[in-house]
């Protein structure tokens, strides 16, 4: 069962955690794919994805749209979303692959974890994976989340929101059959909550989720979000 892993880039080399997730996927077993959809890097992102995998271009975009331009270049029968910021488990495509036998599993994700100890942040991880996770259906990209493509297809992909795509996708899944949490965990760049602030942070993107809940345009709310330095969306 071919896997194909599609990162959404766009100027990751400030955090420098892109290296090492894409080193990981080099070493992951089974047959895979890695396609890098890029959104106007200038700072060598690009260059550094060369060695890896596929770098496709998606010109000035936000991750939805070059997480569905990634689709157009895979082969793949599953597909999983990796955000440039997480590294995946090492056993992370067996992991998947013995999960994606339930026919009654249309998708997922890994659970989550931060490379930052601190309790807060663990408090945060383990509520994404237990209670918006698993009870709520909702996995955001810093799970790497994987669905299959026939899934992906009928659905119509990620929604063309500046952010926030990764909360409606899996709910869209969730109508299609079972969502998976794989206990094997990814571990996710702490980099936003230490520059802003801990508290800051957390604090920030509960008032940009209840902005969503209440309608708030996701374009607003991106915008809110990344202040002057964009990583979703390029100026």
């Amino acid at each position: 069962m071919k896997i194909s892993i599609i990162i959404p880039v766009l100027n990751e080399m400030r955090h420098g955690y892109l290296k090492n997730a894409l080193k990981r996927v080099a070493e992951l077993e089974g047959e895979k794919e890695l396609i890098i959809v890029d959104g106007v890097s200038d700072d060598g992102t690009r260059e550094l994805c060369k060695g890896y995998g596929k770098v496709v271009s998606a010109g000035r975009s936000n991750r939805a749209q070059r997480m569905n331009i990634g689709l157009n270049h895979a082969n793949g029968e599953l597909l999983l979303f990796h955000h440039p910021r997480s590294v995946l488990p090492v056993g992370a495509l067996k992991a998947l692959r013995k999960c994606m036998k339930n026919p009654r599993v249309v998708g997922g994700g890994f659970s989550h974890s931060f490379d930052h100890d601190q309790w807060n942040l663990n408090y945060a991880s383990w509520h994404s994976n237990y209670v918006r996770g698993k009870l709520l259906g909702v996995i955001y990209l810093d799970h790497c989340i994987f669905v299959r493509r026939e899934v992906f297809e009928e659905i119509g992909g990620f929604p063309n929101y500046d952010i926030f795509e990764d909360t409606a996708f899996p709910l869209m899944m969730r109508k299609k059959g079972r969502l998976k949490i794989l206990p094997e965990k990814v571990q996710t760049s702490a980099t936003r909550f230490k520059k802003r602030g801990i508290r800051k942070q957390v604090l920030l993107n509960q008032l940009l989720k209840l902005g969503f809940h209440l309608g708030v345009h996701p374009k607003k709310l991106n915008a809110f979000y990344e202040g002057k330095d964009p990583f979703n969306v390029k100026k």
